[in-house]
């Protein structure tokens, strides 16, 4: 599969340029064997803000052998500082016939 989708960019600044992204819930259709999408957040100037690079990881996997047959993954971002972000799917890792379509993402966040 050789397929992405980007978000619009978000600017969270408001009235203070301490903005946090407490958290992110990603809702999708049951997951089956060969689903999988990876996921990250990104900011104005292309960093990957999520995860993190201290994290090692450069993407969040949404699949089948890590979540199993579930619906819905939650991923605490613990008050994540930002000015603005996009979130970025790639599905170019997962299955043709198993993919991982997503219902909807809820991201919640507050100023500091």
């Amino acid at each position: 599969v050789n397929s992405s989708w980007k978000s619009t960019l978000f600017d969270i600044t408001g009235d203070t340029k301490n903005t946090g992204i407490d958290s992110v819930r990603i809702n999708f259709e049951k997951l089956t064997s060969g689903a999988r999408v990876d996921w990250r957040l990104v900011n104005n100037q292309g960093i990957v803000i999520y995860p993190t690079p201290a994290s090692g990881n450069t993407t969040e996997i949404i699949s089948f052998t890590k979540l199993g047959a579930d619906t819905s993954a939650y991923y605490p971002l613990n008050g994540l500082i930002a000015e603005n972000f996009r979130i970025e799917f790639d599905y170019s890792s997962g299955s043709t016939s198993a993919t991982v379509p997503i219902k909807n993402i809820k991201i919640y966040g507050s100023s500091k």
